[in-house]
């Protein structure tokens, strides 16, 4: 994966998101690598609650014949990264931004019922469309098994 990780407030997350997301795609261009899935987001619940706290976005690439692990690459602040493997209850969002957070709110009390939640950021991949605006947006949320 090619990752930019950061800490911000959330008032910053649009503008943080913009340029995250043009810095992956410069660097996916200067390292030559291929995509290989969906734009996506790790997103902390401190981020939401305490609005304040830790996000990264991430291209998933083509794997290449020596990708250095956690190696800086051209792009500056982007890194190679292999994300752990992580049981996530998922729930799909389709339309407006305005809307995500309903599908958030719901998937976070299905989780809590059923007393399966564990600690660590919640996974968003966009599916179709534009993040942000409408489109259809994959939520993921960490689970034990």
């Amino acid at each position: 994966m090619l990752v930019i990780r950061d800490h911000i407030d959330l008032s910053d997350l649009g503008p943080w998101f913009t340029t995250a997301q043009v810095d992956l795609d410069r660097a996916l261009t200067a390292t030559g690598s291929t995509s290989a899935g969906p734009l996506g987001g790790l997103w902390s619940t401190e981020l939401f609650l305490d609005e304040s706290g830790d996000v990264a976005l991430f291209r998933p690439v083509e794997p290449h014949p020596v990708e250095p692990h956690r190696q800086t690459v051209q792009a500056g602040r982007v890194q190679y990264e292999v994300l752990p493997a992580t049981m996530l209850a998922v729930a799909t969002h389709s339309g407006p931004d305005a809307t995500i957070g309903q599908v958030h709110a719901d998937l976070g009390r299905h989780v809590a019922q059923h007393e399966v939640s564990v600690a660590g950021p919640i996974r968003e991949s966009y599916v179709a469309g534009v993040p942000g605006g409408d489109g259809v947006t994959e939520i993921g949320w960490p689970i034990r098994a």
